[in-house]
């Protein structure tokens, strides 16, 4: 099922933006490992990276994100290329993006209410 025909730049701006997701948790991930690449500009990007809610189970929340930017990147192609595959690409990215969105929310709660601090 090709896209509707009001909205035929959707599948490239989420393209667009799970790119520039990926390229910020990947830049995240790494300088989780690495403090001295974190550039933190007007907020208190240390003390949220160091926190133990940065991580679940030993994974850093940002290495989350990445997998979660690259499977809707990944999904988004694989609509295009296999366009019989176009309503359970849109449902798995409509879930991801969820499931994205809220624990986002959870996290800025977390930044907000119990670390008090914030980071970009």
């Amino acid at each position: 099922m090709p896209p509707p025909s009001g909205r035929p730049w959707l599948p490239l701006a989420s393209a667009v933006l799970a790119s520039l997701g990926i390229a910020l948790s990947t830049y995240l991930t790494i300088a989780h490992y690495d403090d001295g690449l974190l550039v933190c500009g007007l907020s208190d990007c240390a003390t949220v990276q160091a926190s133990d809610y940065a991580e679940i189970l030993g994974v850093p929340v940002a290495l989350l994100g990445l997998g979660m930017y690259a499977s809707v990147f990944i999904l988004v192609c694989l609509r295009q290329l296999r366009p019989a595959l176009t309503l359970p690409a849109v449902a798995a990215t409509f879930g991801l993006a969820l499931s994205g969105t809220i624990f986002a929310g959870y996290l800025t709660y977390v930044e907000l209410f119990v670390l008090e601090a914030i980071c970009q």
